[in-house]
């Protein structure tokens, strides 16, 4: 047999040292992973006698490193360590769109990724970060994009580069507002109506009570959506409408930031436990109670009885009530005519009863 040109081998350089003698710090200095046989300081020596200087353990290589079996990685220091690279385009949300790229390597490479459609540089400079450099760009055309990774590798490392599969970019919605107006036209009851720019937007709104929702499904008509309530508690309420779009790839919901404040007021109703006759010489007493409808909340104000123009009695409520002695009258029946003057949640309010002098 014999054997021409073309044949090559590799073999590597043995420095013979006994196992007692490993942990030398002497021999370690010289022929250890950081001894001076593997520094830079030795690859000019190392070659002018026609070798090739091992890569340290630190830039993927063996030299130095201890072993009792034939090595095979033959990596030489000034070699670049072959990298990968494989990107990935996601688009999760309109008009965004989410870039990956994976750099594969050993050891771990380091240096910096720039991302591109077509020759359009969209990010630069995005640092590797546990082999992962991520971007996220914004304001993407509707439609289908293609987009390259470009690996620029730290010192030590070849450069790579890799091509996403398209990916599809959905428009992003007609942005929309939502205003709300709220009014009380009688007692206990709120009309709200919500507009919604732009008119085209189809849809329903949503009108909450502060954290309550009052209505919902009310249809957007025009640009425009009103709701009546009825039975609404007495006191201040704040509106707000939420616009919800019947196509959110086409248009996007929107809340009124400002709430329509308003007071619904109520009525109120009069009870009295006044005798219907006294005896002569007596003073009628009896208890006159006011009553707010729909609330839980007391009447408070002052409370007027007279007969004719003449006041006969009067007093303070007190937990919506009081009790008060009329003056003496003369003999025969009477008018008495209650009147509580009302406050901010309910209007005047009379009732009139009759009793006898005796």
């Amino acid at each position: 047999m014999r054997i021409e040109a073309g044949w090559t081998a590799q073999r590597a350089l043995y420095n013979v040292v006994r196992g007692a003698e490993l942990a030398d710090s002497k021999i370690q200095a010289v022929f250890g992973p950081t001894g001076f046989v593997c520094s830079d300081d030795a690859l000019a020596l190392i070659e002018a006698a026609g070798f090739g200087q091992l890569d340290s353990e630190a830039d993927g290589g063996e030299c130095g490193v201890q072993t009792t079996l034939a090595t095979t990685n033959f990596q030489v220091n000034g070699e670049e360590t072959a990298t990968s690279t494989v990107l990935a385009a996601v688009s999760n949300n309109p008009g965004q769109v989410t870039l990956t790229a994976t750099v594969t390597s050993s050891p771990a490479a380091t240096g910096t990724v720039t991302f591109k459609e077509g020759a359009n540089v969209v990010a630069s400079g995005v640092a590797l970060s546990g082999g992962v450099a991520t971007t996220t760009i914004t304001g993407v055309t509707a439609g289908a994009h293609t987009y390259t990774a470009v690996f620029a590798p730290g010192a030590g490392f070849g450069a790579s580069q890799d091509d996403a599969d398209p990916v599809t970019v959905a428009a992003v919605p007609t942005a929309t507002s939502t205003s709300t107006t709220a009014s009380s036209p009688s007692a206990r009851t709120v009309s709200l109506r919500a507009n919604v720019t732009p008119i085209a937007g189809a849809g329903t709104v949503t009108f909450r009570d502060g954290a309550t929702v009052v209505a919902t499904g009310v249809p957007v008509i025009n640009g425009v959506a009103t709701k009546s309530l009825t039975s609404v508690k007495p006191g201040n309420h704040s509106y707000a409408a939420q616009f919800v779009p019947t196509n959110a790839a086409a248009f996007a919901g929107s809340t009124d930031a400002t709430p329509a404040s308003v007071l619904v007021r109520t009525t109120a109703s009069i009870t009295e436990s006044f005798p219907t006759a006294t005896s002569p010489g007596a003073r009628g007493r009896g208890t006159v109670t006011v009553t707010l409808l729909g609330t839980t909340t007391k009447a408070t104000g002052k409370v007027v009885l007279k007969v004719g123009t003449k006041v006969v009695g009067s007093g303070t409520l007190s937990k919506g009530k009081v009790t008060i002695t009329l003056i003496k009258m003369s003999r025969g029946k009477k008018k008495v005519v209650i009147t509580w003057a009302g406050n901010t949640l309910a209007p005047k309010k009379t009732k009139s009863f009759y009793i006898t002098q005796r």
